[in-house]
């Protein structure tokens, strides 16, 4: 049987909405309430949609004509992500050497003496100091980068959130400045520059110790005479006239001592790091150098440079004398005029590079170490 609805005081609104409301049916079988109730829901649905459309923008459009296209749905950033390189060390820890622009070679002469004073007998002329020289010499070359902008570039670029020129300039004096980075670190031997890696007259070791998490735990004290051994080099062999106060390490020999607990007898409480130290209180402080990572043309190969770093005199004015490490340059990077190139722009600009001096190269030594 068909169920029957009676028209209360809940339905008599839809019904009455849809004119199929009269005083001669008081009650209508299930059939005709669906298809009332479906012409309601439907004709609601649509009325709610448009008034939805003219509230938001004003117009009454039907929702069948609404197009969407993916871009409208995208929200760009104003913020430019840069790719990030290693940091930059040298300029911040070495002192800076400007020997003006057009100079070719810098020449640093060192002199030395021999002889001691001899007791006086009877009308012996003594004995006689010997007084000898030498000089190093370091070239000088000029590195350049340039970039380069067409016309509708430029046109454009005040249109733009990101700016194309100083997106440009940004770029070509961060590549002059991982140059100067790595010819202070690596050098340049076609060119007979110095850095830290092929510095002629430094001292240098290598160690077969693997420094590796595995002998870390198993032989600490092994890893910590290659170190010590290496930071007293200077020292040992010049009477204390010499001595390193800083290190410059790879970061994954700095991580794997600073985290490797040194443990040797009732000793538990420290890191291998903390250790080694403790044990050098000449030592002022440490500087992790992406460059150290993979030296000597292996993966597998990094380096420890113990350095003295120049200290302020007494007065704060200065470096002593003799002392610290040098970046030299001919010139700091220096923009070009603008050139006109076809349909555009060429901007260029140029560092001199010199490398690196060591003017009391007794204070460093390089420890080269096999890493796993």
């Amino acid at each position: 049987m068909s169920k029957l609805y009676a028209f209360t005081d809940e339905f008599a609104p839809m019904y009455k909405e849809l004119g199929r409301l009269d005083s001669a049916s008081a009650r209508m079988d299930d059939m005709e309430a669906r298809e009332v109730f479906s012409e309601f829901v439907c004709e609601r649905s649509e009325s709610a949609i448009n008034e939805a459309i003219k509230a938001a923008t004003g117009r009454e459009d039907a929702a069948g004509n609404v197009a969407t296209f993916s871009r409208e749905l995208e929200v760009v950033s104003d913020k430019l992500l840069r790719t990030k390189f290693g940091r930059l060390v040298a300029r911040n820890m070495f002192s800076l050497k400007v020997v003006g622009a057009g100079v070719r070679k810098y020449t640093v002469r060192r002199s030395d003496f021999s002889g001691e004073a001899e007791w006086i007998r009877g009308n012996s002329d003594g004995t006689f100091v010997n007084i000898s020289g030498v000089e190093e010499s370091f070239n000088i070359d000029t590195a350049g980068l340039g970039m380069r902008l067409s016309l509708q570039d430029i046109a454009s670029d005040p249109l733009r959130t990101i700016k194309a020129e100083e997106t440009s300039m940004r770029a070509v004096l961060s590549g002059l400045e991982r140059k100067v980075e790595r010819v202070a670190w690596e050098g340049d031997d076609e060119l007979g520059k110095y850095g830290v890696l092929n510095y002629p007259w430094l001292h240098n070791q290598s160690s077969t110790q693997v420094f590796s998490e595995a002998t870390a735990a198993a032989s600490p004290d092994a890893l910590l005479a290659v170190l010590n051994t290496a930071a007293d080099f200077p020292s040992n062999n010049s009477d204390d006239a010499f001595g390193p106060n800083h290190v410059f390490i790879s970061a994954r020999v700095f991580n794997l001592l600073k985290n490797a607990r040194y443990s040797s007898g009732s000793t538990t409480d420290t890191t291998m790091w903390q250790r080694f130290m403790s044990t050098h209180p000449e030592i002022k402080g440490h500087t992790v150098v992406p460059r150290l990572r993979g030296v000597r043309g292996s993966a597998s190969i990094d380096a420890i440079f113990f350095a003295r770093l120049g200290e302020s005199k007494p007065d704060g004015t200065g470096l002593p004398e003799g002392e610290g490490l040098q970046l030299l340059v001919g010139q700091e990077p220096t923009w070009l005029p603008v050139q006109r190139s076809g349909y555009g722009l060429i901007h260029l600009a140029m560092v001199d590079i010199g490398g690196l001096v060591m003017e009391d190269v007794g204070n460093n030594i390089l420890l080269t170490v096999p890493v796993a």
